[in-house]
C-alpha cells in the first residue's frame, strides 16, 4: 500500500524535519534540504520544514506533524542528533499512514542504528538528490518503494540494503535550492546568510567523515565537486534578491579554495556581480599569496583554518594532516598580513593524545595569535580511521552513551580514565578561553574610540583577571547572586 493512500487518494504533503538541537553551533540552515525541496515539489507535494533547534516534548512534535497532515516525514540529522530522531520518530508510531524516512550524515553513517531503534522505515545513504527522486517516482507509479536505490529499509525487522547510485556530478541543469521553507531568522543571522557551493572535500583527515561518506558510492573518485561558477553566482543572487538586507556571506564549504582555477574564476565573478564581504574555510596547503590576494580583493574578511592539533608528529600520524608547524605559522602570517582575520579550529580528546600534545595545540595558537577560534572534543564518527583505532583499542563508549552526546562541545566522547578526562577538559577550556579572549580583543579594537569601547575593554580585563583567580571569581559571582536574590525578595514583599 502507498503511504497516505488509505482513503484511496494520496495526500500530497511532505514534511522535512531538520534536527539541530543543542548542537553547539548556529545550524539553522540545512543546505541539503534546500536542494531537495524543488525535487519534492516537482511531484506535486506541498512542502513544510519543521526546523527543531530546541528540544520539545514528543507530544508537541506530534501535534506539529498532525497539523501539517503529511504522507511523508523526512528527518535530516547528524550522528549527534540520533537521540532526538528516536524520540520524535517514535512519537509518530500511532500514525501508520505516514512514511518516515531519514537522510543526512547521520542516516548514512548510522543507518542500521536508526532502522533498529526508531520508527523510521527508510534511511537514505549518501546525498539525497537521486534516491529521493526515485522514491517519489516509485510511489507515484505505485511501485514497491522499498526497491528504491540509495535507501536501506526496515522490512518487518530485517534490514534491506539497496545499491547506492553514483553521486551527481553536475548541477548546472539543477534547480536552484529553495530556502523559502526556512524561517527568516534561520536564513539571516545578524543580516548574514550561509551558502554552500561545493560538496565533499579532497582531503582524507582520519577524524573526519568525508572519506566515509564518499566510500558508500560505487566509485568515490571525484567526490569533491564545486558547482559551476554561473550556477554559484545565480544561487547567491537568488538568495540576495529574496533577502536584500543580506550584508555578509558565510561560505560553509569545507574547502571552497581547493580548486584554484575554479576559485579564481569565481572570485572575479563574485567581485563584479555580488561584492558583499564574506568568510571561507581554508587549509594551509591551499593558502598562497596569490590566493590570499584574490580573497582580499573579492571581499573576504575572515578565514577559518583547521589546525586541530598543534603537535606536528601526532597531527601527521593520527590525523593524516601532513604539514609542519613552521608552514602553519607561515601561512597564517600570510592571511593576517593581508588584513584578513584568522579563525582556528582545534580539537582535543583524540585517542593516544596526552597533555603534551594538547599543550602544543595551545602554544601553536599563541604563536599565530588568531583573532578568534574554537576548541571542541573529538567524536568517533563511524567508518572513519580513528573510529577503527578506537574500536581496536577498546576506547569506544557504548551506543547508549554516545547517543547522549548531542554536540562536540559537551565532553570527551571516548573512554578515558578520570585523570585523562580531567586533563582533556582542562585543555579544552584553556584553549577555548584563550580564543574567546582573542575574539573580545578583536571586537574592542574595531570599536570607535568612546565610552562603549572603554566599557567593553574594562569588562574584558576584569573577566581576564577573574579567569586567573577562580576562587575570587566564584566568590564575586556568589555575592552577586545573593544580592539579586535579596532584591527579588524585597520586590516580592513590597508587592
Amino acid at each position: 500500500m502507498v503511504p497516505g493512500n488509505e482513503g484511496g487518494q494520496v495526500k500530497k504533503k511532505f514534511v522535512f524535519v531538520n534536527l539541530s538541537i543543542n548542537c553547539g553551533y548556529n545550524s539553522g540552515m540545512n543546505h541539503g534540504i534546500a536542494f531537495l525541496v524543488p525535487i519534492v515539489r516537482r511531484f506535486g507535494y506541498d512542502v513544510v520544514c519543521l526546523n527543531i533547534r530546541k528540544e520539545i516534548k514528543p507530544a508537541a512534535f506530534l501535534s506539529m506533524v498532525k497539523n501539517a497532515d503529511p504522507s511523508i516525514v523526512a528527518f535530516s540529522c547528524t550522528s549527534h542528533q540520533l537521540k532526538y530522531l528516536a524520540k520524535y520518530s517514535n512519537s509518530l508510531a500511532g500514525s501508520p499512514g505516514i512514511l518516515q524516512i531519514a537522510g543526512g550524515v547521520g542516516a548514512t553513517l548510522d543507518n542500521e542504528w536508526i532502522l533498529r531503534n526508531t520508527r523510521v522505515k527508510g534511511a537514505c545513504i549518501g546525498e539525497g538528490d537521486i534516491p529521493l527522486e526515485e522514491l517519489l517516482r516509485n510511489l507515484q507509479e505505485n511501485k514497491d518503494y522499498r526497491d528504491t536505490q540509495g535507501f536501506s529499509w526496515n522490512v518487518n525487522g530485517t534490514i534491506k540494503k539497496n545499491p547506492v547510485p553514483q553521486f551527481k556530478n553536475s548541477f548546472s541543469e539543477a534547480d536552484l535550492p529553495d530556502h523559502s521553507i526556512f524561517d527568516k531568522d534561520v536564513i539571516l543571522s545578524s543580516n548574514g546568510t550561509s551558502i554552500m557551493l561545493s560538496r565533499g572535500c579532497p582531503y582524507n583527515c582520519y577524524y573526519c567523515c568525508n572519506a566515509a561518506l564518499s566510500g558508500v558510492y560505487p566509485s568515490p573518485a571525484g567526490y569533491f565537486r564545486t558547482y559551476s561558477v554561473d550556477f554559484s553566482i545565480r544561487l547567491i543572487q537568488n538568495m540576495i534578491a529574496k533577502h536584500p538586507e543580506t550584508n555578509f556571506i558565510h561560505f560553509e564549504d569545507d574547502l571552497l579554495i581547493a580548486n584554484k582555477e575554479w576559485f579564481l574564476d569565481f572570485a572575479r565573478e563574485y567581485a563584479a556581480k555580488i561584492g558583499l564581504p564574506y568568510r571561507v574555510c581554508a587549509r594551509v596547503e591551499c593558502v598562497t599569496k596569490e590566493i590570499v590576494g584574490v580573497l582580499k580583493e573579492s571581499g573576504c574578511r575572515l578565514v577559518f583554518v583547521g589546525l586541530e592539533s598543534g603537535d606536528e608528529p601526532f597531527r601527521s600520524r593520527m590525523l593524516n594532516r601532513k604539514y609542519t608547524n613552521e608552514l602553519f605559522i607561515e601561512k597564517c602570517a600570510i592571511i593576517k598580513d593581508a588584513g584578513l582575520k584568522l579563525f582556528t579550529f582545534n580539537i582535543v580528546g583524540f585517542p593516544e593524545e596526552t597533555a603534551k600534545e594538547m599543550a602544543n595545540t595551545f602554544e601553536l595558537n599563541k604563536s599565530v595569535v588568531p583573532h578568534s577560534g574554537v576548541c571542541t572534543f573529538f567524536y568517533p564518527y563511524k567508518y572513519t580511521q580513528l573510529h577503527t583505532i578506537c574500536k581496536e583499542r577498546g576506547l569506544l563508549k557504548e551506543d547508549s552513551q554516545l547517543v547522549e552526546i548531542t554536540n562536540y562541545n559537551t565532553r570527551p566522547a571516548i573512554a578515558m580514565t578520570a585523570s585523562q578526562e580531567k586533563e582533556c577538559v582542562h585543555y579544552q577550556r584553556k584553549i577555548l578561553n584563550y580564543l574567546l579572549r582573542q575574539n573580545e580583543l578583536t571586537e574592542i579594537a574595531e570599536l570607535p574610540s568612546g565610552l562603549q569601547k572603554c566599557n567593553k575593554a574594562m569588562r574584558h580585563w576584569v573577566k581576564a583577571f577573574l579567569r586567573k583567580s577562580p576562587l575570587l571569581d566564584r566568590a564575586i559571582r556568589g555575592t552577586y547572586a545573593n544580592i539579586k536574590l535579596k532584591a527579588a525578595r524585597i520586590i516580592c514583599l513590597s508587592d
